[in-house]
């Protein structure tokens, strides 16, 4: 009961820190960067909810980009979850795992077609998995809001400069910002990449470790 306590906290705590820490970024964002006449203090209860619902915003926006890179040519350039479970699956872990894994079936009506299938076993199989799993997926994800407003500040950025030259709301834009945000897109890319292929493989080297210690013990 304590342990599920404690992972129940942990979980909470994930979910609000998610949502809670790219929020507050975009209104940092749009204070320091953009110069928006906003009074906030970070301490305030109704800055941290106004942080918090911002956060779903940026999640929404997020869920956009995952689409196109999944099913667009830019996927090939910054990465996609499709891309790297197709990755995955032509490993070895994988291509072992998945064979126990068909060996050890014997529901008929279960049908292992996809990665994700094979992953949904692969934890039912490890339970110890999924601490691990939600750990390094809160890490990739973490890592994908701050890349999703990395991007919206990119192109904000590229009309800011432009219209600094005719519109005086813009005109304090400073240029080298830009820069910071466009170097910003490809390396937060690069650790929700790490994270999110950690998240997607532990299963399947637990399961693997599982099915091992298992047959030493026949």
């Amino acid at each position: 009961m304590k342990v599920d306590l404690v992972a129940s906290l942990k979980e909470f705590f994930f979910d609000i820190i998610g949502f809670i820490i790219p929020g507050i970024v975009v209104l940092m964002i749009a204070k320091h960067v953009f110069n928006c006449p906003l009074e906030l203090d970070y301490g305030t209860f109704a800055t941290i909810i106004l942080a918090y619902v911002i956060g779903y915003v940026v999640f929404s926006f997020s869920l956009i980009k995952a689409w196109v890179y999944d099913e667009t040519f830019i996927g090939n350039i910054f990465c996609s979850s499709k891309s790297i479970k197709k990755k995955l699956s032509e490993g070895d872990v994988f291509k072992i795992a998945s064979a126990e894994m068909i060996k050890r079936v014997s529901d008929a009506d279960q049908k292992l077609e996809s990665f994700n299938s094979y992953r949904n076993i692969a934890m039912s199989e490890t339970p110890e998995s999924n601490q691990l799993v939600y750990t390094f997926m809160f890490r990739a994800e973490l890592f994908d809001q701050l890349h999703t407003i990395a991007v919206l500040t990119s192109v904000f950025g590229v009309f800011a400069s432009i219209l600094s030259y005719c519109v005086d709301f813009f005109a304090d834009f400073n240029f080298y910002w830009l820069v910071l945000f466009l170097i910003l897109v490809f390396s937060l890319r690069s650790g929700w990449k790490r994270f999110y292929t950690i998240s997607m493989n532990i299963p399947f080297s637990l399961y693997l470790t599982k099915i091992k210690k298992t047959k030493e013990g026949e």
